[in-house]
Parts: C-alpha cells; structure tokens; sequence
C-alpha cells in the first residue's frame, strides 16, 4: 500500500520553471521527459493532457511503488517503452515521484539498464531540490495563513475603534468627546468616574474653569461622590434640579444649580458614573436631556471596551509577533533579540524625525518583521563561521525578498512590504535587492538600515565577535551618504546616549507598543 503524506507537494513557480526547461532539454537530446506526481499519481507536473505522457496508468502505478518503497523503481510500458522514478522525500515522508519516461522508442535512453544509474544521478539531486522547496513553501505558505488569520482579528477591531490611541491611564480620545458634550449640551461641568481607574475626572467649560476655585471643586466632587453612590445603587438616571432647594445639596448651590448623573455600563462588574451639571441661569434637565446623555453614556461605554478590546487583541498578536521573530531567529543562535532591538531604534529614530502616526505604525510593523525573510535560509548557512561563498551570499541576500512575498498575503501590511523589502538598499545604489539609490529607497527602510547595521556591529555573530560601540560608530560614520541617508545617520549620532537608555529601559519588553 502506498504511503499517504499529510504533507502537500508544492512547487514553487521558479522550480516549476526550472522543470520545465529540464524536460525540454531531455527531450530534445534523448528523447526522454519528467513528469512530476503526489504519492497518490495526482499529477503536479505537467499538464496531465500533456501529448507526451504514456497513455496507460504508468505515472499512477509507478508514483504507488516509488511511494511503498520509498526507494527508487522502474517499470514497463505496455507498448514497450519505460519510467523510471525517484522519491521527492521530505525526512521519512514521501511527497511523490520524479519520473524519467520515454518518449521516443529509437532513442530511448530510460529503457537500457545501464542508463538507470545514470537517471538515478540526474534524477536524486532535482528531487531533493524539489522537496526542499516544496517544505519551505509548505512553511511559509503556513505561516502567511496563521499570520493573515490573526492579523483580520486584530484589524477587524482596530477598523471599528478607528484612529483611537490607547494609553496607560484614561483614553485621550474621550477628552475630546467630554468637550464636545460641554459645549453642545449647555453644560457647564461634566464629572467622570470609572472604577476601573479608581479615580475620576473633570471637565468645564472655559468660563467655568476660569472661575473655578479649589474650594469649589472639592464641592463639586464631594456632591457627585452622593451622586454615584446613589446611581450605582438603583442603575437608573438620577436627576436634581434647583439644588438649592434640596438640604443634602445646599452647600453646592453657589456653584450649580441642576445636576444629573447617569451610569456608564461597561460590563456587569464594571459600571461607572457620569455626572454633568448647569450652573445659574442655565435651563433645567428634562427627559430629552436624560436621554440623550444616557445614550451618550453607552457610547463612551462603547469606546472603552473597543479600546480596552483592541488592546488585548493587539497584545496577542504582539505576542505572536515575537513567536514568529523568536522562531526565526532560533535558527541563528548570535542574533536573539536583533529583531526587537531593531525595532525599538528605529520607532525610537522615527518619532524623533516628526513621522505622522500613520508613518509609525508602518515602521513599526516593518522593523519587526524586516527579517522574517530569514526563515527560508538553510541553518548551515546562516550559523556558518566563516566567510559566506558568492553562492551563500546569494541566498542570504533573498531574505528581503522572501520577507515580503510572505507578508504580502496580509492586505493590511502592505504598506510595510517596501521597507521589509528594501532595507538592505544603500543610498548610493549599491544595496540590494533592487539597487535603489537615494530617495528611492522608502524612509522607514532608510530608518532601519542605521538600527539593523548598528545592532549587526555591536552583537557577536556567528564569523566574528561583537564590535566596541565605539568603533561600530565610527564605522557608520564614514558611510554617511554611501550606505546611510545622511540625515537619519546624525540623528543616530546624536541620540545615541538616549537610544542606549530606552534599549535598556526596554529590556525583556522591547516590543510592546
């Protein structure tokens, strides 16, 4: 029976070109062509109306005793011809079959015995090139899924609470919709609390902030302290107007005249109070006013747990982040926490450069992936002692490339994919992968070429120790407008004290936001 993988064969469209100008070559020349298929016969390659496959079961029958074997076989066709195949392995899983096949009986260089082995040197070192692609594809393919999977949780959030910045403390956003409350509302104070917090927070008018006094303002908390409790009590609205009138409130009548509080319901164990107030001559609350800061009152419940949600989603997919980046680089034992160290300079860099939001979040999101590309470099490589041959160097290289082509599934990072990509650029076009030059090459990429360069001198790699600071920066200094974009090198420059305090200051949390 044959072996059934759990794994898919794939081929990757520059190994599939390659097979391709294979078969023709052998073709031509001998009169034999490939053929590749899964364990169970499913052709991969080529085509399966292809003119030139056998038309009896024999890539079916063959793929079955390749794959039961695991080990190379041969066999006949009914019109006289031959295949021969080698297994495309993965460890002990059998992917499939690489099949040689004749295509021409007069010059048929399968059907001779002695031209198996011959097969068998050709055939081993493609399907072995064909297996290793098809895993890092499996790899990758997986990874681009699970990363797209999570990254929707999370953007689905981020989409419904917009632009809104969550803070250690009270939401930022919410000052402004307090404001807008006091001056559409007629309103002359408005008193927040949410015990979450465990403290509360007030908001006046311009006027009334002006003639505030301290004694005043204990008033005004020690009159919503009653408030609350008595709201926090019943759940209901509770409504005073004319306060001088009422005894529990008379020390407050200097100060307002009619009050209201309502409660702000952010889950059953979480329920806060807001309380406004209209001070003399203002117009007492009705019904509509109730309503309407009721309702108001369920949306700033609203807000904060979408704030308090997308917080937490976001730090899963921190979290996750750093499962990715600590999986990559556990395959290069000198480079544990580059990625986040990178990260932390060039967000550190791009604040300090007056980078809108917008272009922050983007760097934030291509410092820590700019390496991820290194999951499809062998270990053998990467771990290497020595100094790298052009054909290593030439793999290395691809990382930036294949960075992207894996983060290019996920719509929402697409506009980080050109620094994931290009961060390896130098300013005077000499970099790679594109050899882009100048302002060509992205700012954010710009930004973590002096973190990536400055973190690679100073940490102990694999084919040398690590570099004294001081010489890394003399170093970088001298490519100021070669390597680096002259501006973002002197900010470096000139920060560095600070950069190496938040570095520290960041420690084992490097990467929170």
């Amino acid at each position: 029976m044959a072996t059934e993988s759990t794994q898919e064969l794939l081929l990757a469209a520059p190994v599939a070109a390659a097979l391709e100008q294979l078969d023709g070559a052998l073709n031509r020349d001998f009169g034999v062509s490939v053929a590749l298929a899964t364990a169970r016969g499913v052709l991969v390659y080529p085509d399966q109306h292809s003119a030139r496959l056998p038309k009896d079961d024999v890539v079916r029958r063959l793929c079955s005793k390749v794959a039961a074997n695991k080990a190379q076989g041969n066999i006949s066709f009914e019109n006289g011809g031959a295949a021969y195949a080698v297994p495309v392995a993965d460890g002990g899983k059998v992917l499939g079959a690489l099949i040689g096949y004749s295509t021409n009986g007069k010059k048929d260089a399968v059907q001779a015995g002695a031209e198996h082995e011959r097969f068998s040197a050709l055939l081993a070192p493609i399907a072995s090139m064909i297996a290793d692609s098809s895993s890092k594809e499996a790899v990758l393919g997986d990874l681009s899924d699970e990363l797209a999977h999570k990254y929707e949780e999370v953007t689905l959030v981020y989409e419904l609470v917009g632009a809104m910045e969550v803070q250690k403390g009270f939401h930022p956003e919410l000052d402004g919709i307090f404001t807008t409350i006091i001056d559409r509302s007629d309103l002359d104070v408005l008193i927040v609390f949410r015990p979450r917090l465990k403290r509360r927070r007030m908001h006046c008018s311009p006027q009334v902030r002006k003639e505030l006094t301290a004694e005043n303002r204990a008033a005004l908390y020690k009159m919503e302290s009653r408030a609350r409790a008595i709201v926090l009590e019943s759940g209901e609205p509770w409504v005073v107007n004319e306060l001088w009138k009422d005894d529990r409130f008379s020390h407050i009548s200097g100060v307002c005249s009619h009050a209201m509080s309502v409660p702000i319901e952010v889950s059953r164990d979480e329920v806060g109070v807001m309380t406004v107030i209209r001070g003399a001559g203002k117009e007492r609350f009705f019904m509509g006013d109730v309503t309407l800061i009721s309702t108001i009152a369920k949306q700033i419940a609203i807000v904060i747990r979408n704030a308090r949600l997308f917080s937490e989603v976001r730090s899963l997919f921190l979290n996750l982040v750093k499962s990715l980046i600590s999986i990559v680089e556990a395959k290069h034992k000198y480079t544990k926490g580059h990625s986040e160290r990178v990260h932390v300079i060039s967000c550190f860099l791009g604040k300090k450069l007056g980078l809108k939001r917008h272009a922050r979040e983007v760097l934030h999101w291509a410092s820590l992936f700019h390496d991820v590309g290194k999951i499809s470099v062998p270990d053998a490589i990467l771990n290497k002692p020595g100094t790298l041959t052009d054909e290593e160097f030439a793999v290395i290289k691809r990382h930036p490339v294949v960075g992207s082509e894996v983060l290019s599934h996920i719509e929402q990072l697409h506009e980080a994919l050109p620094a994931i990509r290009h961060h390896h650029e130098r300013i005077d076009g000499s970099g790679y992968p594109d050899g882009l030059k100048g302002d060509e090459v992205p700012l954010a990429a710009r930004i973590i070429a002096v973190a990536d360069v400055y973190d690679a001198l100073t940490s102990t790699r694999s084919y040398r120790p690590a570099m004294p600071v001081s010489k890394a920066l003399e170093i970088m200094r001298q490519e100021e407008g070669r390597h680096f974009d002259p501006r973002v090198l002197r900010l470096f420059l000139e920060k560095h004290g600070e950069i190496l305090q938040v570095l520290h200051s960041a420690g084992s949390t490097a990467m929170a936001v």
